[in-house]
């Protein structure tokens, strides 16, 4: 069995996940980094993309899901599109999802705050 990754990084998207109310209202700007480890088997030897994972449709997923709903933590936002994600690509053995946030409300110097998350389909593992 062959796998291939799809990585997907910095996509920005606007969304309104965050403790304070004001987080909530206006929103902000985050950077996500996604990686689907695929299933790779058919789609390579048919050269054929429906027997594979489109990365435009991952990004269409992940647009989506990431702004449907508001999460106070942006760990419960990572985790929620991740088993998103595994539920809508069943080709993707496991995913991982990394929600950078550059504007935090934290009175510090940084390039950006982040929560990451790894999860695999049942019965797969590292």
């Amino acid at each position: 069995m062959s796998f291939y990754t799809i990585s997907i990084h910095q996509l920005a998207l606007y969304a309104h996940h965050g403790v304070f109310a004001e987080e909530k209202v206006l929103g902000q700007r985050f950077l996500l980094d996604i990686t689907l480890r695929v299933n790779a088997t058919d789609a390579l030897i048919d050269d054929d993309i429906v027997r594979s994972v489109s990365y435009a449709h991952v990004i269409e997923e992940t647009k989506t899901a990431f702004t449907a709903q508001s999460y106070n933590m942006i760990e419960t936002a990572a985790d929620r599109l991740a088993s998103h994600l595994l539920a809508r690509f069943d080709k993707a053995r496991s995913v991982s999802v990394t929600v950078h946030k550059p504007s935090a409300p934290i009175a510090a110097q940084f390039d950006s705050i982040s929560a990451s998350i790894e999860k695999f389909r049942e019965g797969q593992t590292a």
